[in-house]
């Protein structure tokens, strides 16, 4: 079952045979495609590092560039029990398409399933959830027992020594293609050049656009598909960017070290992305994922922002060595270390929990008092002050409106003594929909319960600040 090429072969992106391309959006498996078959070809802008996993063959592969992109090294690994293209949560099948690795994860892990580290990656992205995929928790992950193919709940699990070759600081924020199959090296194709220079164009257009404080901003997106990808409605993102547009001053955004490639049906954009206004400068990389509409034209249907991530950029120009080439025949890896006490609780397939930014000054803009009212009332349990500070259209954790946030907080504090709100490492943001607040929350009452976890609070101003969405994400 595992190949074992070593052949160095050139790749500056991954095509997708045009004959397999799903349709724009629709249903989980509405496209009918049997899986996606990966080619490769030699053009601009490609990434710098990238890791190919190729399920037919379970094979992982790591490129680099060099002048050009080439392979480096190729890792034994497994994959999802079923096969095809994750659709549901539960299917036990590995993703097809481009992903990005997230964090880093070193401890708590069942040592039997994870080994000693994972890398959880993006999955669903954007097109994902335009395609109504759902499940999460899709990791590159290390194992503690030996190797076997097709053997994971949908994860890319690897050897731990294999693993252990990536570097952490290095591997988060870089590009991961899960495919069916990876075909063989392809030269340069001028149809696919032709489109990563169009993409490149549109990329600096985009942002010149937003700098120019322009209608033309919004011509970028495919309005619907947009919506359905991230979950809000264009016209709410539309609103916040033009109120932006019309109250500042001047806006300054710049796109640096543009990467771009092709998965499956769609093309990811990503980019070193600086904003700035008189009040604020933010730094971070920014993915911007693009489909063709009716017309033929390349719009945007799905962003990622990450914010403080400056993403990874001539990766082995910058002193990184690619891992050994691992290239044998055995399915059984050699025997491994004695495996090191499992944690008392078997973890679940999940994303690793938020980490905490360090504390920064909030701007004087009524924002704190904002959120010191909101914090008072609720220790007060002071139930009209507590509704104040909610907007009439606010949600909380994208089930409850108005009415039923504070009918919940009515019955649970007639059962509740006394309580303690603590909000710690405060950071006030601008994104894509809008000014928010996240913050560390300790809570506990009388009663003996307690909790600590990620919130935050997405703002809008109409007169005075008032909180519109609330996501509350506990840490384990």
């Amino acid at each position: 079952m595992f190949a074992t090429k070593s052949k160095t072969i050139f790749l500056l992106t991954i095509l997708l045979l045009p004959c397999l391309a799903p349709t724009a959006f629709g249903a989980a498996g509405d496209s009918g495609v049997s899986g996606w078959q990966a080619e490769i070809a030699d053009y601009a802008h490609a990434p710098s590092f990238l890791l190919a996993v190729d399920k037919k063959e379970q094979l992982l592969r790591v490129y680099e560039r060099r002048s050009p992109l080439l392979q480096a090294a190729e890792f034994l690994c497994t994959t999802g029990q079923n096969e095809g293209d994750k659709l549901v949560r539960g299917d036990m099948k590995t993703p097809e398409g481009i992903y990005f690795v997230v964090s880093h994860i070193s401890s708590g892990l069942d040592y039997a399933l994870y080994g000693n580290e994972a890398y959880p990656l993006n999955y669903p992205n954007p097109v994902d959830r335009l395609r109504r995929k759902s499940g999460s928790g899709i990791w590159i992950h290390g194992k503690g027992v030996p190797l076997i193919p097709l053997d994971s709940n949908g994860c890319v699990g690897m050897r731990n020594q294999d693993l252990a070759t990536f570097e952490p600081a290095r591997f988060i924020g870089q590009p991961v293609a899960l495919a069916l199959q990876i075909a063989a090296p392809q030269k340069k194709n001028g149809d696919k050049e032709a489109v990563a220079m169009e993409l490149a164009y549109l990329v600096e257009s985009w942002a010149t656009a937003w700098s120019d404080k322009s209608e033309r901003f919004f011509d970028f997106y495919d309005q619907e598909a947009y919506g359905l990808a991230q979950g809000q409605p264009f016209s709410r993102f539309k609103a916040h960017k033009q109120a932006l547009f019309s109250s500042l001053p001047w806006i300054k955004t710049t796109a640096a070290d543009l990467q771009i490639l092709e998965g499956p049906g769609y093309w990811v954009t990503w980019f070193n992305q600086n904003y700035a206004t008189p009040g604020l400068q933010s730094n971070g990389t920014r993915r911007l994922y693009w489909q063709r509409d009716a017309e033929g034209g390349m719009r945007i249907v799905g962003m990622e922002w990450i914010k403080d991530l400056h993403s990874p950029f001539l990766y082995a120009e910058a002193g990184y060595q690619a891992p050994t080439a691992v290239l044998s025949d055995a399915v059984s890896p050699s025997p491994l270390p004695a495996a090191p006490a499992p944690p008392s609780a078997r973890m679940e397939v999940a994303a690793a929990p938020p980490s905490v930014a360090p504390s920064k000054p909030v701007p004087n803009s009524g924002v704190m008092e904002l959120i010191q009212e909101w914090q008072a009332a609720w220790q007060k349990r002071d139930l009209p002050s507590y509704t104040a500070c909610y907007a009439e259209n606010a949600v909380q954790d994208e089930r409850r409106g108005l009415q039923a946030i504070v009918e919940h907080k009515r019955r649970l504090w007639a059962k509740t003594g006394e309580l303690r709100i603590e909000l710690l490492d405060i950071v006030l943001e601008d994104g894509d929909y809008g000014p928010h607040v996240r913050m560390l929350q300790n809570y506990r009452d009388s009663n003996g319960y307690a909790d600590q976890g990620k919130k935050i609070l997405y703002l809008e101003f109409d007169h005075i600040w008032r909180i519109t969405r609330e996501e509350w994400t506990p840490l384990r």
